[in-house]
């Protein structure tokens, strides 16, 4: 995959904000998939300026209170500068006028599917706000505690060897239900265990 512009720099310097970041996020995801990160002139790149444009207004709101139709398109005609230039004035009102509409903001998971983000998509672009198309919420979560609990098992790992404890695979190997030693003698567990009490009496 190309590696797309990193757009979450421009968020670290500042407290979280999910509008902030998921819009950014929206962004990676439109540098990666279309040419020159910008949008095709098709009805496609309408479920992004529709999810830009609620998320501009969204932040007006946060900052300012309820913002008005020309506020969220004057935000929503500067980001599409950027991101869908081609895109009409008149267009663009609509656009801003649905987010209006419809402010609320969808969940991670119902985005994911929305945009068809893949888990391999999000991952790749380490999406945090944004579902997965393919694999839910709670596969998720499942697979982030799998994965910490095979760190947590190499780190403990690696703490044992620089203390100098043998690895458990070495330790097996000594183990007399490994070697076995009575049968290279062909006498039972039981008569060997017996010669050796005995010799170690003697």
């Amino acid at each position: 995959m190309r590696q797309p512009r990193d757009h979450t720099r421009l968020l670290r310097k500042g407290p979280f904000n999910l509008t902030t970041r998921r819009l950014r996020e929206l962004e990676r995801i439109i540098s990666l998939r279309f040419p020159n990160g910008i949008l095709p002139t098709s009805e496609q790149a309408d479920v992004y300026l529709l999810q830009a444009a609620k998320l501009l207004r969204r932040n007006l709101h946060e900052r300012k209170g309820l913002p008005t139709l020309a506020e969220v398109f004057e935000r929503l005609a500067i980001w599409a500068e950027r991101w869908a230039y081609f895109t009409s004035v008149d267009h663009l009102k609509q656009i801003a006028d649905r987010a209006l509409q419809r402010s609320g903001i969808e969940k991670a998971d119902e985005l994911g599917k929305l945009l068809a983000l893949t888990f391999e998509e999000r991952r790749y672009l380490k999406i945090t706000t944004i579902g997965a198309c393919d694999v839910t919420k709670a596969q998720r979560a499942h697979r982030r505690k799998k994965q910490k609990r095979e760190r947590d098992r190499e780190r403990a790992a690696r703490r044992r060897r620089k203390q100098g404890m043998v690895p458990r695979s070495e330790w097996l190997k000594t183990r007399l239900s490994v070697l076995r030693p009575w049968e290279k003698m062909s006498i039972s567990r039981r008569t060997w265990e017996r010669q050796r009490r005995k010799s170690d009496v003697e």
